[in-house]
């Protein structure tokens, strides 16, 4: 870091590859990160960026969303679910 206090940063979909890559990333350059994920178990474990409380973003500085659904048969199963999480939650 260049002399600026870490942030707190929360991100969504934090199991993930680009998600873990990202939270390595940020805490190698010294920022507190909190990353959050369904795959990783019932800890913390929001589906959609709006099912976040305000408890869980008190003190975050920001958030990055990477979360969605990424199963084919899960979006198959339920194409309108898949469309506003990976699309309408990803805008809002």
């Amino acid at each position: 870091m260049t002399g600026e206090a870490p942030k707190r940063v929360l991100v969504t979909g934090g199991a993930g590859f680009v998600g873990s890559l990202l939270t390595t990333f940020l805490r190698d350059k010294g920022h507190l990160v909190e990353a959050i994920d369904p795959s990783a178990g019932p800890h913390r474990c929001a589906t959609r960026f709006q099912e976040l409380d305000e408890a869980t973003l008190s003190g975050i500085d920001a958030v990055i969303h990477l979360g969605g659904i990424t199963s084919d048969a899960a979006a198959e199963r339920d194409p309108a679910l898949a469309h506003q999480v990976n699309v309408q939650d990803a805008v809002s």
